[in-house]
This record gives C-alpha cells, sequence and structure tokens, in this order.
C-alpha cells in the first residue's frame, strides 16, 4: 500500500516546522538545536508529531520532492489568537501568507494532494467559518474534497450537512470539505499522564471511603450565560456551602465588564430568579478556589495544586464554553476531570455525554439521570440539571460512600481511558478520507 507523505517545506532533526508561515532564525534553531521558547508563534510543528509520527501508513517528506504519483498532505496549523477571517482572505490569504508553492498548488488540484488546515484548539464551524472555507478555496480552483478541516467541534458531521442543506451545496465530493474532529485536549491530557508516567509519578489513588467536606466542585473564569445563572440559582437553593465553586466580579480580560454587566437578565424568570438573587449573588463576589489567575496554569491544571479540591470534593459541575448551540465542544474543561478520577456533571450542549461514550468513556447514568444531555431546549436542560444538583446535595453520608465504592470502576476506566491519545484515531480518520478520496 502506498504511503501518505505528510509534507513540509522545512525539516530539522528534532521535526518539521510548521507550513504556516515562512521561518526565522528561531524557528530553524527550535527543529535544529531544539532551543525552548514559550513564544506562540516560534515553534515545531505539533501535528506531526501529534497524529501522524506513529502512523504506519504516513511517511515525512520534504515538500519539494513530491511528484504527480505521491499521495500527500500538506498540513496548515492556524493560530486561535488570529482572526479566522484574517487567514480566508482573497487574494491575501494563508496560501499567500505562507508562499505554497506553485508546485504544491498543481498537485492539490490536478493529483493526489491534499490541503490540512488544522484548528483543533477551537471548534470555528460557524456559518461564516465554512463560508470563509468555501469562498477561499473555490477561488483557488481548489476542488473542496481535497481540502481536510480539523475542528475541535466533536459532532462536525451534523453541523456541516445542516450547513450544506440551508445554503443549497450539492453533496458531491469537489464541492464539500472534509471535516474532522480532533480533540485536541485529550490528546493534551494524555501527553501529560506519559510524561508523568515516564517520571514516575504515582497514579492518582480514588479512596472510596474517604468523606470529602464538600458535594460540588466548578471552575469558572469568564462569564458565559449558562454559567451565570446555574452560579446564582445554586446561591438561592443554599448549594454554595456545599461547594467549590468560582466565580469573578470583573471579566478577566475586559476589567470593566462586570458580573452584572454580562448576567442574561432576560432568562431570569425562567429560573424564578430575581433581580435581588442575583444582587445578593453580587455581594458574595469574587467567589474564589485556588487564587491562580495564570491563564495557562488554569487550562493545563499540571501544578499539582488543585488536586487537594478534587479529593475534598464529591463531582465536578464542568460549564463548557458552548451551552446554547448546536455546536458541540469538548475543551480542556471537559476533559481535565478524568486525570483527577473525578465524576462529572456537563454543562454543555445536548449530545454533549453521548459524545464522550463515543470517545470510550463511561457516564454515570447508574447513579442520577442523564436525561439532561437529550434536552435540545438549553433553558429546559440548564433547569435539569439544576434540579440534578439539589437532588445530590441531599445526599447523606452513608449515601455519599456508597456511591464512591459504586462508582470506583468508572472513574479508575475514564482515568485509562484518557491516556489513549485521541491522535491516532484522528489520524486514521484523516488516512481513510485521502484513500476514500483518491481514485
Amino acid at each position: 500500500m502506498k504511503l501518505i507523505k505528510i509534507a513540509y517545506n522545512w525539516i530539522g532533526p528534532a521535526g518539521p516546522i510548521l507550513n504556516s508561515e515562512v521561518p526565522n532564525i528561531l524557528a530553524l534553531a527550535c527543529v535544529t538545536e531544539q532551543v525552548n521558547t514559550t513564544s506562540r508563534n516560534f515553534f515545531a510543528e505539533g501535528l506531526w508529531h501529534s497524529l501522524f509520527k506513529d502512523s504506519p501508513e504516513c511517511q515525512l517528506s520534504p515538500a519539494w520532492a513530491l511528484d504527480n504519483n505521491d499521495l500527500f498532505i500538506y498540513p496548515l496549523t492556524l493560530n486561535c489568537r488570529i482572526s479566522f477571517d484574517t487567514y480566508f482572505q482573497i487574494d491575501n490569504g494563508i496560501l499567500e501568507y505562507a508562499h505554497v508553492s506553485n508546485h504544491i498548488l498543481h498537485h492539490v488540484r490536478c493529483s493526489g494532494g491534499y490541503f490540512l488546515i488544522e484548528h483543533s484548539a477551537e471548534a470555528w464551524v460557524e456559518d461564516d467559518h465554512l463560508s470563509a472555507l468555501h469562498s477561499y478555496f473555490n477561488y483557488l480552483r481548489i476542488p473542496l474534497n481535497k481540502v481536510i478541516y480539523v475542528t475541535g467541534c466533536m459532532n462536525t458531521e451534523v453541523v456541516y450537512e445542516s450547513y450544506c442543506q440551508r445554503n443549497n451545496i450539492p453533496n458531491s465530493p469537489e464541492c464539500r470539505l472534509n471535516l474532522v474532529s480532533f480533540p485536541i485536549s485529550q490528546h493534551s491530557i494524555a501527553i501529560q499522564l506519559a510524561i508523568k508516567s515516564q517520571d514516575n509519578v504515582a497514579d492518582i489513588v480514588y479512596d472510596p471511603n474517604l468523606l470529602p467536606s464538600k458535594i460540588f466542585l466548578s471552575w469558572n473564569r469568564r462569564f458565559r450565560p449558562h454559567r451565570s445563572l446555574l452560579a446564582v440559582a445554586m446561591h438561592k437553593d443554599g448549594l454554595l456551602p456545599k461547594s467549590y465553586l468560582s466565580t469573578l466580579a470583573m471579566d478577566p480580560d475586559q476589567g470593566r465588564y462586570s458580573f452584572r454587566d454580562s448576567f442574561p437578565w432576560g432568562s431570569a424568570s425562567i429560573f424564578n430568579l430575581t433581580s435581588e438573587d442575583v444582587n445578593n449573588f453580587i455581594e458574595i463576589l469574587p467567589l474564589d478556589i485556588d487564587g491562580e489567575t495564570d491563564i495557562n496554569v488554569l487550562c493545563g491544571d499540571v501544578s499539582g495544586t488543585t488536586d487537594k479540591f478534587y479529593t475534598d470534593s464529591l463531582l465536578s459541575i464542568i460549564t463548557e464554553t458552548n451551552f446554547d448551540s448546536l455546536i458541540l465542544t469538548l475543551t480542556e474543561k471537559s476533559f481535565k476531570q478524568f486525570k483527577q478520577k473525578h465524576p462529572f456533571i456537563l454543562v454543555s450542549p445536548a449530545g454533549s455525554l453521548r459524545a464522550m461514550q463515543a470517545l470510550g468513556f463511561q457516564t454515570f447514568s447508574e447513579f442520577w439521570s442523564e436525561d439532561y444531555d437529550s434536552i435540545t431546549d438549553a433553558n429546559m436542560r440548564l433547569v435539569e440539571i439544576r434540579r440534578l444538583c439539589n437532588e445530590i446535595a441531599l445526599w447523606d453520608s452513608a449515601k455519599i460512600i456508597d456511591f464512591k465504592h459504586r462508582v470506583k470502576n468508572i472513574v479508575d476506566h475514564n482515568y485509562q481511558q484518557v491516556r489513549i491519545s485521541a491522535g491516532v484515531v484522528t489520524a486514521l480518520n484523516i488516512v481513510n478520507i485521502v484513500r476514500k478520496n483518491t481514485p
């Protein structure tokens, strides 16, 4: 079987440099002398290492050596700090900025080449994102089936099919992109745990006999309507004494934007919340758990300082970025608790638990109703989650200990499952697309 070549313009002893821009001296140093840098603009290309290096069907290759007989993928990684539209401006987009050669363009158009646009750190599959991709590659006369878009959205097929139907896009290969889900956060945690294993650091031990002092643990940084509504509701319901719950008074990125400014006042009545309830909650802000403010530490959760909060609480209430959306994302928030062996309730778009289960994780329908995952109306889904929190908050010590004994096999399973790199499955999906679409 012909190998699929993963093509890069610049390859050093430590691996390739991203194709997305012309490298400078610092980028070259990263892959020759293996210089470490914290700058997000200079790094060895992660896709070769994270997706394709361990695939027996893939081979690293210099872009200049490709010919008409080769099957190849030319990866282009997007930076989440740069506007999506910037990458796909007509005549001034990612291919122009990266100075992609006519040699590569010809083989993508006419033979066995594919562009891989990777943006797994985000789930940018809104209509304007998909339209930008369509317009840009159509303008360049590149068949859309020669473009693979790797995103953090976990229900790409549903979202993209809806987009195509609403925009009357024919169901033919040359008219449609290939979308692939890559849960990069699971992959990152797998790497963390692999390093931990190599360093002979002991695994987390789940003690079913330890009675925690709190029921709930919920980390919240940026304001989101569902986070604010649930936090005020938990305060009104008297659940805060049973919780580690963080909520800021002011937005960390917009200093003058307060919790009051962000609160979805129009939805308060649906949850039987009054202005007095909201004001009572605002009076106790900020709610801080661990005092950490560094965004990289918060997202990575690798310092070990948070371990005690997982040990001293029964379960996590994970308030994901998206909630009232068709687009289903599972960010680092959804995966961090796995490496802590912590049960969870997932406050996210409908179908999120099913997406978790599809990745091999087990959830908790044996212990409480997970019907909330199938409720498509966002308000009613949050109402059910609130009801569920109040139900669990009534558990006595005996029931908590019984639950911990019975749930141990699940949290141990999830801990082992999160150690499996999501890159293996994603690479296989991409390889299958290339083989299926190439005569």
